[in-house]
């Protein structure tokens, strides 16, 4: 069978090392509402994080940050102690106790056999070369699902690295230094945003989210004021309001991606990122927060960086 899904060292080394995140540590920034920007630890109850970049959906761990903006295709997950990642590399990361996971780009057809002969050939060889290391293949199961972990291991056994990789319809990685609580909690309840029980409640707070930044774009006070929350109407006056909408003004004619949120049922917040202009001027990041009342999603707080 021939197939052309070899690992590129740009989508493989995402998950497993080079990576440096940049941009986190600036903290010049406009808010309404009076919110801290993103990312913040999530205090949801039972939240789930969805990453729109690749389909997928996980419980967020306790006392864990979870940003899906600062490497764009991939989302980290650390811990809350963590005061900044700016900076930092992957490996970094990971000795800090972080997770990353992100699509495996390579893999589109949602073949099993595909899917073994990638994960126990390229990705396993990819990983013995960026590690120097031997490799430990292991098949699990997520659900129904076939998955399998790789681990980079020492000649004496000792475990340097765990990749999980999952063959969604969208197939994702998931790595991390080890099998620690975060990882845990991230592997074990992952899932296919695509047949999961959410995905109805959250295509519509979506729907909600791009239709502020339409709102935003058009600079429409009365618009954006009538699909408000009560809260949200009484932090400003609608001159506040417009003021604030100015400043945003530029920014949001660019292009708007939505890469994830997170959500717990009656709070979604979504995170985007708005494409620079020029490549030498980092993307601007931000949360459009909506709460949910009955069928209804409402502006609780928009931040942008």
């Amino acid at each position: 069978m021939k197939f052309s899904y070899g690992v590129s060292k740009r989508s493989l080394t995402a998950v497993l090392l080079v990576l440096v995140v940049s941009g986190i540590g600036a903290r010049v920034y406009w808010r309404l509402h009076h919110q801290a920007l993103m990312p913040t630890p999530v205090t949801l109850e039972h939240a789930k994080y969805i990453s729109f970049d690749g389909n997928y959906v996980f419980s967020i761990p306790e006392k864990s940050v979870v940003d899906g903006t600062s490497l764009p295709g991939n989302t980290i997950i650390y811990p809350d102690s963590l005061s900044t990642i700016n900076g930092l590399n992957i490996e970094q990361l990971y000795i800090a106790g972080a997770v990353v996971v992100q699509p495996i780009t390579d893999l589109k057809d949602n073949n099993k056999k595909t899917f073994a002969e990638y994960t126990n050939g390229t990705l396993a060889s990819s990983l013995r070369q960026v590690m120097k290391s031997a490799t430990d293949v292991r098949q699990a199961k997520q659900g129904s699902i076939e998955a399998n972990r790789i681990f980079a291991i020492t000649n004496d056994g000792k475990r340097l690295r765990v990749v999980y990789a999952v063959d969604f319809t969208q197939p994702i990685a998931i790595g991390a230094s080890q099998e620690h609580d975060l990882m845990k909690v991230v592997g074990s309840t992952v899932e296919d945003f695509q047949t999961s029980s959410i995905k109805p409640d959250i295509d519509e707070a979506v729907a909600a989210t791009k239709q502020v930044i339409s709102l935003i774009r058009a600079q429409d006070v009365a618009a954006i004021t009538k699909m408000s929350t009560p809260e949200f109407r009484s932090s400003q006056t609608n001159e506040q309001l417009q003021t604030e909408l100015k400043i945003l003004h530029d920014q949001f004619q660019r292009s708007a991606a939505i890469a994830g949120g997170t959500y717990n049922g009656t709070t979604f917040l979504a995170q985007f990122i708005l494409a620079p202009e020029m490549k030498e001027v980092p993307a601007a990041r931000g949360i459009i927060s909506l709460q949910k009342t009955g069928q209804t999603w409402s502006v609780e707080a928009i931040q942008s960086s």
